[in-house]
């Protein structure tokens, strides 16, 4: 069967930058040798066309099982042209699998693997400290989907249901291609092969889905740092937004730990301000001492309060922002300055976000490349390195936090909450511990902003107003969408009827198969329509004083006559661990940069046919695109439409915003 070269989008060589086209002629070249090694492992007769160089087992036993399983005649110049399609279906699997992995970086990690995809993986796991990759999983099955179309595979589905079991005999396939070193193998070598490969009988429900050769590796002081700069822009970048999905998790733990009532009310203006991750504790309850001590101590007053129902994606994502900046700054004021973003960043996946456990490890690291000077640092105050943290965090009390999160009455509570996160009871203890902090009725407020944007730009009455109602009817959109979705879930399910407690972030961008379309529904914020909002919220059973239980909803966002066969979507999801991260991929919210958490055994618009229209070039939104959009995004740290939430629509005497939930102009 004739088969037509199909390249992921977004990776062709004429869009590749020098060292890209470097990368992938060098192993484009690599893996013609393999076929040479190949062809000779084969009976005359056996042919290599088919063949990919894809798969699980190593480079040349690639080639060798799947030209056993295809089989058909195939000439020399043929060769390098399966070797270029054998590139980009393994660049399509890791950038289809992993996060933010732009295809320059996938070429740098399989060039560095020798094409073998399994070390790639490897590679890339062991950069982002994570040990997830399941052969069996969802996410692992869009992608071997992915890279058989962009090889231009003839059996897309047979390459699909055909690796599982590659894998799971995996050790009998390797013993019979070793059983003739170097030579050719026997025709009952090469059946044998071809009625393991084929079998589809056998298997247990899960087979063995860990791959080989994997170990926990403690990152290292000044570790191998990529050549370029722009690959070590890219390697940041990427762990960079890692990092960033895990802490946005910690999130949504603390968000359901915090009393439904006074996180609607007040704590959720807290939380946006300055509701950082860093501290002595685990990083959720460091996020909720954080939140709770800013409260009481610039409490809202009763007069000014207002219930929000949610929290936007936006906001999230800046406050996680801010908290990883100040993270960074605590790790390097903690190794004397010396320490790259990129190290940083790799100690604290490897540490999941605790500070106490990444400053352990830094330690170690440094005391086994020598990098202490002799007698060892001199000591730094914790004062000092919490300064550090809260003038990179931006918070807009510095001192103040500084001096709380360093003082006797923080490391007095420490022995009770050490090594855990709290319990909802703990997390009420904390809040009535914490209350009696003498609030601060200063004559300056609290700034809500930073010193960077204390001064907003002088706007009309109607041009402020606009901006807040902007987040306001956000909230109403949601607030509606998402009470139908769990009256939608009650008569699908039956049972309990739920009623919301908060919204965590949503995204309204999310299409249908055939994508966004023009129209003048959503004018003028948008040309296009998206058909549907996915979203996070909590929610527990009516009348019932529990914990509240994390669900996803894919919502329909209009009820036009096109819309009334679509259909809002709702189930529980849980936190995803920190090894289960690429297991919740979706096209359209990683391009809006937000961290939703998505269902791992449901369909949903963007989880897998998206992926392959990008791998076949037909999407509008390629790779790169992607990966820049969500990194524009990630960087913005400035004023928000919730921001104008808290401010009153004028100005005082010096020309600055006004308070309208604090005590003062500012």
């Amino acid at each position: 069967m004739a088969t037509t070269r199909v390249v992921l989008g977004g990776c062709r060589s004429s869009d590749d930058g020098p060292l890209s086209i470097r990368d992938r002629t060098r192993l484009t070249e690599r893996i013609v040798g393999f076929y040479r090694t190949a062809a000779g492992r084969l009976p005359s007769g056996n042919a290599l066309h088919g063949g990919f160089c894809f798969g699980i087992l190593d480079p040349i036993a690639n080639i060798v099982a799947n030209a056993i399983t295809s089989g058909s005649e195939a000439t020399e110049s043929s060769v390098e042209a399966m070797a270029r399609r054998s590139v980009d279906g393994l660049v399509a699997f890791l950038v289809s699998y992993f996060r933010y992995l732009p295809p320059d970086e996938a070429l740098r990690y399989l060039r560095a693997a020798k094409a073998d995809l399994c070390a790639a993986v490897r590679d890339v796991e062991s950069d982002r400290c994570t040990q997830a990759f399941r052969v069996d999983s969802g996410t692992a099955r869009t992608a071997f989907r992915c890279a058989a179309l962009a090889m231009g595979h003839p059996d897309p589905d047979h390459l699909v249901t055909a690796t599982p079991t590659i894998f799971y005999h995996r050790h009998q396939v390797q013993e019979l291609l070793l059983s003739q070193p170097g030579g050719c193998l026997s025709a009952d070598a090469v059946n044998r092969l071809r009625q393991i490969l084929n079998a589809t009988s056998g298997l247990p429900d899960r087979p063995p889905s860990g791959l080989p050769g994997r170990a926990q590796n403690r990152p290292r002081f000044g570790a191998v740092v990529p050549s370029s700069s722009l690959r070590l822009a890219a390697l940041t970048c990427s762990l960079n937004r890692a990092l960033l999905n895990r802490i946005h998790c910690f999130y949504l733990e603390a968000l359901a730990l915090l009393p439904p009532e006074n996180l609607r009310k007040y704590y959720h203006r807290s939380l946006v301000i300055a509701g950082h991750c860093y501290g002595p504790l685990d990083p959720v309850s460091n996020i909720i001492l954080n939140t709770v001590w800013l409260e009481a101590t610039f409490p809202v007053r009763k007069e000014q309060q207002f219930e929000l129902p949610m929290i936007s994606s936006l906001a999230l994502l800046r406050v996680a922002h801010r908290s990883l900046e100040g993270m960074v700054a605590f790790l390097r004021a903690f190794a004397g300055g010396d320490l790259s973003d990129l190290d940083a960043y790799r100690f604290l996946l490897h540490a999941d976000a605790n500070l106490g456990v990444a400053m352990k490890a830094l330690k170690q690291a440094q005391a086994e490349c020598d990098e202490q000077p002799k007698g060892g640092h001199p000591t730094i105050a914790f004062s000092d390195i919490y300064q550090a943290a809260v003038t990179a965090s931006m918070h807009p009390r510095p001192d103040m936090l500084r001096d709380f999160l360093a003082s006797d009455r923080v490391h007095d509570i420490l022995p009770a909450y050490a090594g855990r996160s709290l319990s909802r009871d703990e997390v009420c203890s904390l809040i009535i511990s914490l209350s009696e902090t003498k609030p601060s009725f200063q004559d300056d407020g609290l700034p809500l902003l930073p010193a960077k944007y204390l001064r907003l730009p002088q706007m009309t009455r109607d041009s402020f107003i606009l901006n807040r109602d902007q987040f306001l009817r956000e909230c109403t959109l949601f607030s509606r969408m998402v009470d139908g979705a769990l009256k939608k879930y009650t008569q699908h399910n039956g049972g309990t009827e739920y009623e919301l407690v908060f919204i965590c972030g949503g995204n309204g961008n999310v299409a249908d198969q055939d994508g966004p379309e023009l129209s003048q529904v959503d004018y003028p914020w948008s040309p296009f329509k998206y058909h549907y909002c996915h979203v996070n919220f909590l929610a527990r059973p009516k009348g019932i004083n529990v914990a509240p239980t994390l669900f996803f909803a894919e919502c329909v966002k209009y009820e036009e006559t096109s819309d009334l066969s679509r259909e809002t979507t709702c189930c529980p999801v849980v936190v995803p661990p920190k090894d289960a991260a690429e297991e919740l991929r979706c096209y359209y919210c990683e391009f809006e940069g937000t961290s939703i958490v998505h269902p791992t055994e449901r369909s949903y618009h963007g989880c897998k046919l998206d992926f392959e229209k990008m791998a076949l070039g037909n999407n509008v939104h390629k790779t790169d695109k992607i990966v820049y959009n969500a990194k524009t995004l990630t960087d913005f740290m400035g004023v928000l439409p919730v921001d104008y939430v808290y401010f009153n629509p004028g100005y005082g005497s010096e020309g600055q915003l006004q308070v309208a939930s604090s005590n003062a102009d500012f």
